[in-house]
């Protein structure tokens, strides 16, 4: 089945829950174009220059989340380079109340139409497990779990050899402040969604296959 001309999706849910790997499975299996907003902000906040270090302070040191006005930007120019007829699934945005107004503006601009919001809930416990598990490495940016995918104590990457780090994001004190701005800000966007009957929820709790196959039952149910 092939809904990518008509198929927009955001998924909502707090970190953890597993919303870059049900993104990159859905853009797979539906030829959606992949916009990850997380992935180009750590790329920002990787360059020595005023912007990067902007964005490295409030993500990595201050665990807050990025202004709306510059969300926005990005969001935008990423959109501009998707084909009309290609659907998007959007992983990361909207991440409050005003970019999801703002973001029907974006859309309708752009031609295109919000279908599903998919929402993958998560205990606190198991976010804050999840995430201090998490490494990366620093020139492949694979992502590993520790204990998981790599060896607890590993330090190289097997895949490049590089070296395997642990964000400064996602150590415990870090991983609350940000669930707190999540609960604060992102949970609204739900009722602002569930009137027009595009939300669906699906436990972030069991394994990604799981979680897979319940999206996919979701999508089917709903066409």
């Amino acid at each position: 089945m092939n809904r990518s001309r008509s198929m927009h999706v955001v998924l909502l849910g707090p970190q953890g829950s597993g919303k870059g790997t049900q993104a990159k499975l859905l853009a797979k299996q539906y030829k959606l174009a992949h916009i990850e907003t997380g992935a180009v902000f750590r790329y920002f906040a990787a360059q020595h220059n005023t912007l990067g270090r902007k964005i490295n302070r409030l993500i990595n040191v201050e665990g807050k989340l990025i202004p709306d006005k510059m969300v926005i930007q990005v969001i935008a120019g990423a959109m501009q380079k998707v084909p009309r007829k290609q659907g998007i699934v959007f992983d990361g945005y909207p991440r409050t109340l005003a970019q999801a107004r703002t973001f029907d503006g974006l859309l309708k601009k752009a031609g295109r139409e919000l279908t599903h919001v998919i929402y993958i809930p998560l205990r606190q416990s198991t976010t804050i497990r999840r995430l201090s598990l998490r490494r990366i490495c620093l020139k492949c940016r694979t992502p590993w779990i520790s204990g998981v995918t790599i060896p607890r104590r590993a330090v190289i990457c097997p895949q490049c050899g590089g070296k395997v780090i642990q964000r400064k994001d996602d150590t415990p004190p870090v991983i609350k402040k940000r669930l707190r701005e999540y609960l604060k800000k992102t949970k609204p966007i739900l009722s602002y969604y569930k009137h027009r009957g595009i939300v669906m929820t699906v436990d972030g709790e069991p394994s990604i296959g799981t979680v897979w196959r319940s999206i996919k039952k979701h999508l089917h149910d709903r066409h």
